[in-house]
């Protein structure tokens, strides 16, 4: 009736798209470096303003770097809250038979392919009880 499944964390080598966050930080990195170009340029001349944009080429890589390494700090102590919060994870492979062991709310429905966390039992009845189900 159950699935177990297993938190999977995302590789990057499996991804062919950039997210919008990477284009982001391009986009960033650009506007920051031609901003710097051109208000060196306009006080110094062409030279001093290229090696200003270099400086700012690597100032802004660092600044990404930081902010991906900061979000990933985070994202780490989320995913690990949640894996001791929700110790296992439930994949609804077949509809429950029996309507008395189904407690929901009135507006919730179970479909195959939702998932649901599994809650204390309130009875030892031996039956998997999952949370998750909410009236959207």
């Amino acid at each position: 009736m159950f699935n177990r499944c297993r938190f999977i964390e995302s590789r990057r080598s499996a991804q062919n798209a950039y997210t919008l966050i990477e284009l982001l930080a391009v986009m960033f990195k650009v506007g920051f470096v031609t901003a710097v170009h051109e208000a060196v340029r306009a006080k110094h001349g062409e030279g001093p303003a290229l090696l200003a944009s270099l400086l700012a080429v690597v100032v802004s890589a660092l600044l990404v770097v930081l902010f991906w390494d900061q979000t990933a700090r985070s994202n780490k102590r989320r995913l690990t809250q949640l894996r001791e919060q929700y110790h296992t994870i439930y994949q609804v492979k077949e509809l429950p038979t029996a309507p008395k062991s189904i407690v929901k709310p009135a507006a919730a429905e179970i479909q195959i392919g939702d998932y649901g966390w599994d809650a204390r039992p309130s009875r030892k009845d031996g039956l998997i009880h999952l949370q998750g189900l909410t009236q959207k």
